[in-house]
């Protein structure tokens, strides 16, 4: 994971790593390009492909020229489309190095020209105000069919004051140069980046004492089955109605596709009233049930399409557990005891109802909220904001408590369903590990994000879609 740092904190980071890596700005500048360019190089492999940079005047242009350069190099078709005059001396340099073709006047109806364009204007020391010329830009870009990457922060954001033009650059992704930035935070900045790939040709290391940091693929931390294990792990989950019986189907289904041995599913209403065959899945059940049926469970999920009026039996059950939806709303009116691998996981007006803000309130200041429900409730706590925010009751109890932030902001998440999948990973992968229970918590959050870059642009995705590509998000992240 990494930490995130304000624009001043990079500034410095910047300095630091050039003089222990004895390279100059410039080098630096080639560094970070060379990254970028072999990471494009691996997306697109047609090294005939079209590609247009938009470049700014200062280092952020230096780092299009650049990269634009080396993807030359790799037989990419390169324009660059200087929207200012390099001004810095290393924009000059790299604008000379690169020495490629540019457009003068680009013709605005040729979105049919580029396979990808690059924002390369201003990055971090960008402003939300742009010329009228500019904003006209942006927004026809906007429209293409053209991939488009941004490098580290899109134009028209105002990292200091976060601040967004309603014309900034839609990056597919943003290139982050060494560190993820704090305005990443703000969801109308948010919802511009994309998907977020980190670049770092071996920035310093920052400030242990952050209390902010970004998750990352390489946080995964759930072993590979032995090819002599036996079933590993039991995942009871507590779930269903008679208006939702399918959300206790989702998180049944996902807790054991991800590698759960046993899965039982509790109902949390009587058969009679929900409608739904369950006996030809993998996965056993029971209608009538007391607390001692729990008693074999290595985690338990509660709560995904309904849950009991009474949770006080939960204190008495010492395995990990993962609140959700209904078991959320019946959470408020009870007095259970802190335990640290307990995990809440509401989304923005379910955070709302428990700590009485709006869902406004809870939205713009989600880590002060995610603080407030862990003092408040006792127990841990994963905030479904965009960006969503987790936090752990046990370190709450030092002086600087540690927030984890997931920045994957996926469309493909906003179907109903998505959290009971998730409640489902969380519960399995907590099953396999009881006694690992952040790790677990972390690994299901990457999990889930992987699976959802199988799915990411395909509009018509539903909830279910996520169970059958649980084999392709082991298999990315473990390579």
């Amino acid at each position: 994971m990494r930490a995130f740092v304000d624009i001043d904190q990079m500034q410095a980071l910047d300095r630091k790593t050039m003089r222990k890596r004895s390279w100059s700005s410039f080098e630096l500048m080639k560094a970070v390009a060379k990254d970028m360019a072999n990471l494009i190089r691996q997306k697109f492999t047609k090294k005939n492909s079209d590609i247009l940079i938009l470049c700014g005047p200062g280092n952020n242009g230096g780092d299009g020229y650049c990269l634009g350069g080396y993807l030359r190099e790799f037989g990419y078709r390169v324009t660059f489309y200087p929207l200012f005059e390099p001004l810095s001396a290393d924009c000059r340099a790299a604008a000379k190095w690169a020495e490629g073709s540019c457009t003068s006047r680009l013709n605005l109806k040729a979105s049919k020209n580029y396979d990808l364009v690059i924002d390369a204007v201003f990055g971090s020391s960008g402003r939300a105000e742009m010329s009228i010329e500019l904003a006209k830009t942006l927004k026809t870009i906007n429209s293409w069919k053209s991939h488009r990457i941004a490098l580290d922060i899109p134009t028209g954001i105002d990292s200091r004051k976060m601040r967004v033009h309603r014309n900034s650059f839609y990056a597919d992704e943003t290139f982050v140069v060494g560190y993820p930035k704090t305005s990443f935070l703000c969801k109308d900045v948010a919802e511009k980046l994309g998907r977020i790939i980190v670049i770092d040709p071996g920035f310093v290391p920052t400030d242990s004492r952050s209390k902010l940091w970004m998750l990352e693929p390489s946080d995964f931390w759930i072993p590979s089955l032995l090819r002599t294990a036996h079933k590993k792990g039991h995942c009871g989950v507590i779930a269903g109605s008679s208006a939702t019986p399918g959300a206790a189907y989702l998180a049944a289904e996902a807790a054991h596709r991800v590698g759960c041995g046993y899965v039982s599913l509790l109902l949390a209403e009587s058969q009679k009233r929900i409608s739904i065959d369950l006996k030809s899945s993998s996965f056993l059940y029971k209608t009538q049930w007391s607390s001692k049926d729990l008693e074999t469970f290595d985690s338990l999920v509660v709560g995904p399409g309904g849950s009991p009026n009474n949770l006080s039996f939960l204190d008495s059950v010492s395995c990990p557990q993962i609140l959700d939806a209904r078991a959320l709303r019946n959470f408020k009116s009870q007095s259970l005891k802190e335990k640290a691998d307990r995990l809440l996981t509401p989304h923005p007006g379910e955070a709302a109802y428990l700590l009485g803000w709006t869902v406004k309130e809870v939205v713009e200041n989600s880590v002060e909220a995610v603080g407030k429900l862990i003092r408040v409730t006792r127990q841990s706590v994963y905030l479904k904001t965009c960006p969503a925010i987790l936090g752990f009751r046990d370190e709450f109890h030092i002086q600087r408590p540690l927030y984890y932030v997931n920045m994957s902001i996926n469309p493909a998440f906003a179907r109903a369903g998505s959290g009971d999948v998730l409640a489902g990973i969380l519960g399995g992968f907590c099953a396999r590990r009881p006694k690992d229970f952040k790790r677990a918590v972390i690994s299901s959050l990457i999990f889930q994000e992987a699976v959802g870059e199988e799915l990411r642009e395909s509009e018509a995705a539903i909830s279910s879609d996520q169970l059958r590509l649980f084999s392709k998000a082991f298999t990315s992240l473990r390579t």
